[in-house]
C-alpha cells in the first residue's frame, strides 16, 4: 500500500483531477490531503463533491476550509461571505457538505511511515504525540455541541505562545492558528502572522520548520511562497501555489517520488 500526500487545491479541480490522473492511485493505497481546499480557485464546490468520493483519502484542515466553516454557520446570510462559497452554499447538497467539512480533522498520522500531516507545521514546542492530541481535543470542539461558540471566536493572534494551562476559547485558538495559520516565530518564540514571505526575504523571524527535529517527518501545505522547495529530512512542503500560478504537488511518501501539474 502506497501512501501519498496532495498540496492546497484552493478550488482547482481541473488540476486536482490531472494530478490524481498522475498519480494512478490502487484501491489500497492511502492519499492524505492537506487541506485548504476552497477559496480564490474556480470549483470550489466541485473539488469538494469530488474528494467525498474518494474512499482512501484522508483530508484534513485548512484556514480556508476554516473560514468556510465560519461563513455557513456563523455568518449565515451576512453580505459579507466570500463569494468563492456562494455555489458551495446554494447547492442542494450544501448541509450535507458543510457537516462532512466540520467532521474533518486538523492533523493525521501514518503510524507505519512515521508521517505526521498538518496544514501550517508543527509547533516547535510540541511533539508529534502532543500535537495528534490537542488537535483532536479542538476538533472534538468544532464537532461538538458548542461549535458555534467556538467557530465564532476562533479568530484572533493571540495568545501568541503554548501555554498548556490555556483555557476555553484561548486553548482552542492557539491550537487552531499553530495547526493552519503558522508560518514564522519570532527570535523570542512568539507566533507572528505578519509575514507570508519565504524566510529569504524576512527578518528577525524565524520560519517554524528551522530547528526542527522531530521524530516524525512533517508534510504541510499552506505556504505558498516557498513553492514547494523545502526539503528537508525532518520536512517536505507541498504547496506549490497552484491558485497563484503555480503547481499543485503530491508526493509518494515511501519512494520521495513528485507529481506535479502546472496551473495553466
Amino acid at each position: 500500500m502506497a501512501c501519498y500526500v496532495v498540496g492546497d487545491v484552493h478550488g482547482c479541480l481541473e488540476q486536482l483531477e490531472q494530478l490524481m490522473s498522475k498519480i494512478n492511485c490502487a484501491p489500497s493505497d492511502r492519499i492524505i490531503f492537506l487541506g485548504d481546499y476552497v477559496g480564490r480557485g474556480p470549483d470550489s464546490l466541485g473539488v469538494l463533491q469530488y474528494l467525498r468520493t474518494l474512499e482512501n483519502a484522508v483530508c484534513i484542515l485548512g484556514n480556508h476550509d476554516l473560514h468556510l466553516l465560519y461563513d455557513y454557520f456563523v455568518k449565515a446570510d451576512s453580505h459579507s461571505i466570500n463569494p468563492d462559497f456562494y455555489p458551495i452554499f446554494s447547492s442542494n447538497e450544501a448541509e450535507d457538505i458543510m457537516q462532512w467539512v466540520r467532521s474533518l480533522p486538523l492533523t493525521h498520522y501514518e503510524s507505519e511511515h512515521h508521517a505526521f500531516f498538518v496544514h501550517a507545521g508543527l509547533y516547535p514546542g510540541w511533539s508529534v504525540s502532543t500535537a495528534l492530541t490537542l488537535s483532536h481535543e479542538a476538533c472534538e470542539l468544532l464537532q461538538g455541541e458548542s461549535y458555534i461558540k467556538f467557530l465564532s471566536n476562533m479568530y484572533g493572534n493571540f495568545p501568541n505562545q503554548w501555554d498548556p494551562e490555556l483555557k476555553d476559547i484561548d486553548r482552542f485558538r492557539f491550537i487552531l492558528n499553530a495547526c493552519t495559520r503558522m508560518r514564522y516565530l519570532t527570535t523570542d518564540g512568539l507566533l507572528d502572522f505578519t509575514e507570508n514571505q519565504p524566510p529569504s526575504l524576512v527578518k528577525d523571524k524565524v520560519p517554524w520548520y528551522q530547528n526542527i527535529q522531530s521524530e516524525s517527518v512533517v508534510y504541510f501545505g499552506h505556504w505558498a511562497s516557498l513553492e514547494g522547495k523545502v526539503h528537508t529530512p525532518y520536512v517536505h512542503a507541498l504547496d506549490g501555489g497552484c491558485v497563484w500560478g503555480g503547481r499543485l504537488m503530491a508526493m509518494n511518501i515511501e519512494t520521495g517520488e513528485t507529481f506535479e501539474v502546472a496551473h495553466g
